[in-house]
């Protein structure tokens, strides 16, 4: 059997030095509060400032020590053992961190969000893209992608599905492979990014990107994406966003929460292609509650619409007036609003525009009105009648007598 050592650990001594002026601190602090309790209060007061920054640099040192254990790149591997007999040259590390990625012109590629506010844009979204992304880090100048999928969507089915590995060539710190549980040895012979990003902006095209906190994803793909690119637009949808409008108040809108409570699923992967499928399930989940309640409150809307209607027919049955139009224009001798406000007696109705519903233009002074409002009400009303509307063009004083003489009709 061949005789194995463990790698060297980088900033091993600051870590155990760390742990040392923790414990020397917190057990300072402990008895600076004995010390204020039972001897006095300024040897209390001393014993805690000194032992309060004991172990504010223990905690320090211990975070500098992380820090040294994960930029080692290449350098060692926490937990894995190396054959003392294995030549160095087969251990595999990533490649060499490359010069930083030039950053994509403003003007070259934009993102924009689909206004979900209006449900017959989100409606016909029938072809769209979902995206997730995993990464070293959050941060798009120093991080890198390290996975990325894609699920083309088109009438609610499934048309295509890309996902792959992608090779950052810099360290994927421990943090980031707690959540992803990718690691150094995962992405060694993956491709890199610039190998990636054509097929990706091929799926992605013209359509949708839907996605949850999808501006994080499309932030990272973008600032990737070459100078060189031709200009171009990715609208999207935040499925963040559009959970919070459909399903307001809940506790959490975290995508593993959310398809607990909405019954999607009860586990959640880390990994960018399981991200994806309940994302799409999600999005699709929102958008089905939204048309459904939509169309739940037009339902309502017309019943109370109909119900105001019967009412009114019942209480102005006896009006000759009852459910007819009335247009004014002009200036009148008599307050304008109080003309208006007398068709509510009557149960007629008052509208702004003339049209082949309209039962009555009541006419004004029309010498101060310019061409358009003249062209907007008179002319056209005039038109109408002229090529057999129903409209009546009737003056201030016939209108007085209209409505007088319905009044005589009320029980």
């Amino acid at each position: 059997m061949k005789k194995e050592k463990k790698v060297k650990t980088p900033g091993r001594g600051c870590r155990i030095i760390s742990i040392i002026l923790i414990c020397y601190g917190i057990l300072g602090i402990i008895t600076g509060i004995d010390a204020l309790l039972t001897v006095a209060i300024s040897t209390g007061i001393v014993s805690l400032i000194f032992s309060g920054g004991v172990l504010a640099f223990g905690l320090w040192l211990k975070k500098k020590a992380q820090a040294i254990a994960d930029h080692a790149h290449g350098e060692y591997t926490p937990t894995k053992r190396v054959s003392t007999s294995e030549p160095p040259s087969q251990v595999q590390r990533p490649k060499p961190t490359p010069p930083p990625l030039s950053k994509a012109s403003p003007s070259k590629i934009s993102i924009s969000p689909l206004p979900i506010s209006n449900l017959k844009s989100l409606e016909a979204v029938e072809s769209y893209v979902v995206l997730d992304t995993e990464t070293t880090g959050l941060s798009r100048q120093s991080d890198r992608i390290i996975e990325i999928a894609l699920i083309r969507y088109k009438s609610g089915k499934e048309a295509e599905r890309y996902e792959t590995l992608v090779n950052p060539r810099i360290h994927i710190p421990s943090g980031a492979s707690k959540i992803n549980h990718i690691t150094d040895a995962d992405v060694v012979n993956a491709p890199v990014i610039e190998d990636v990003l054509p097929e990706v902006l091929r799926i992605i095209g013209d359509r949708v990107v839907v996605g949850h906190n999808i501006t994080f994803d499309l932030g990272f793909v973008s600032a990737q994406i070459p100078a060189s690119h031709p200009a171009s637009e990715i609208r999207y949808i935040d499925t963040v966003t559009l959970s919070k409008r459909v399903f307001p108040g809940l506790s959490s809108y975290k995508l593993s929460s959310l398809s607990k409570q909405l019954g999607i699923s009860d586990t959640q992967s880390h990994r960018a292609l399981g991200d994806v499928e309940l994302t799409a399930q999600l999005f699709e989940k929102c958008r089905e509650e939204l048309i459904q309640s939509h169309q739940k409150e037009l339902a309502q809307r017309r019943s109370k619409r109909e119900q105001q209607k019967a009412e009114k027919i019942a209480a102005y049955s006896w009006s000759p007036l009852l459910n007819k139009n009335f247009v004014f224009t002009g200036e009148f001798t008599r307050d304008r609003a109080q003309l208006e406000a007398v068709l509510k007696t009557v149960g007629a109705n008052l509208r702004s525009e003339v049209n082949r519903n309209t039962d009555y233009l009541v006419l004004g002074e029309l010498k101060n009105l310019p061409q358009w409002a003249l062209e907007r009400k008179y002319l056209k009303a005039k038109n109408l009648a002229e090529s057999g509307g129903k409209v009546q063009l009737i003056s201030e004083s016939d209108y007085i007598r209209i409505v007088h003489d319905a009044t005589t009709h009320k029980p």
